[in-house]
């Protein structure tokens, strides 16, 4: 498909040309761009791992009709692709979003450049240990078959020390960047995203079709469309039992740590909407 006419396609109210050009969400894991130079509208979507990336890439998917790009190489993402993510590894045209973990940048990553910046943000405690499941079984729906905060309570501090001060450095990044405003930067909660998806997906429509109305418009009509699937369309892989519940985790960290990241990352609650007091 060409971007140009894709995007024209979305911003139309005419329900008949959307009719007829349906086909396209019946393709697996969606249609891959012309590879025609995206001029001032190539997206990505940047998240620190475990805080919603996969699921948000469904999400896109089932909206856009076409395949997320990613700058993780085959060797580790052969399983994303073979789960209906067909664009890993690529960072190029045909992809209209391409997902990133930059900063971070494994070594032999392909590198590229955007015009736009949609991020997605996780309670870190949630995603702390989220993310030390995944580095300790390599897999997205499995956990360490053990209590590691009561077995291994030494390992459980360096962690927590170790990855949420990363963490931090990433958000920060991102956060510096927006301030600066050398680069459009959306910032969607995985929370918000989760239990109530819908203003949230047209906010992300609104910033992809750079547009503030989409009212009457085919955008609209997919954004129903894919709310009316339900929430099983956005899984990939079997989610944890704990995966959508929220503050979950909070009971596994101990005082001192719960002091240490309460002060650690204050501004970033607070900026986020995660902090209960003033």
């Amino acid at each position: 498909m060409n971007l140009k006419e894709h995007m024209e396609l979305f911003k139309s109210k005419d329900e008949a040309l959307w009719q007829k050009n349906k086909w396209i969400y019946d393709v697996i894991g969606g249609v891959f761009l012309d590879g025609e130079r995206q001029v001032g509208n190539k997206i990505t979507f940047a998240s620190f791992p475990r805080s919603g990336n996969t699921f948000l890439r469904k999400y896109l998917t089932l909206l856009t009709g076409v395949p997320t790009g990613s700058d993780n190489t085959l060797h580790t993402d052969t399983s994303m692709q073979c789960s209906s993510f067909k664009g890993e590894d690529l960072i190029d045209d045909t992809c209209w979003v391409t997902k990133t973990h930059s900063p971070w940048w494994m070594i032999g990553s392909p590198r590229f450049s955007a015009n736009k910046v949609l991020v997605i943000v996780r309670n870190p405690t949630e995603s702390n240990l989220s993310w030390l499941h995944l580095c300790s079984t390599g897999a997205h729906s499995a956990k360490v078959p053990c209590d590691v905060t009561q077995e291994y309570p030494n390992f459980w501090k360096w962690w927590t020390n170790d990855q949420m001060t990363l963490m931090l450095q990433w958000y920060k990044q991102y956060l510096d960047d927006a301030e600066r405003k050398t680069c459009p930067i959306l910032f969607v909660r995985f929370e918000d995203m989760v239990a109530d998806p819908e203003p949230q997906l047209e906010k992300i429509m609104k910033f992809m079709l750079n547009t503030n109305d989409l009212e009457g418009t085919n955008a609209e009509r997919r954004i129903k469309e894919v709310i009316s699937m339900g929430a099983k369309a956005t899984e990939t892989y079997q989610l944890k039992d704990t995966t959508r519940k929220f503050n979950n985790n909070a009971k596994l960290y101990s005082e001192d740590q719960m002091a240490w990241i309460k002060d650690s990352f204050k501004e970033w609650l607070h900026y986020f909407g995660y902090a209960k007091v003033p």
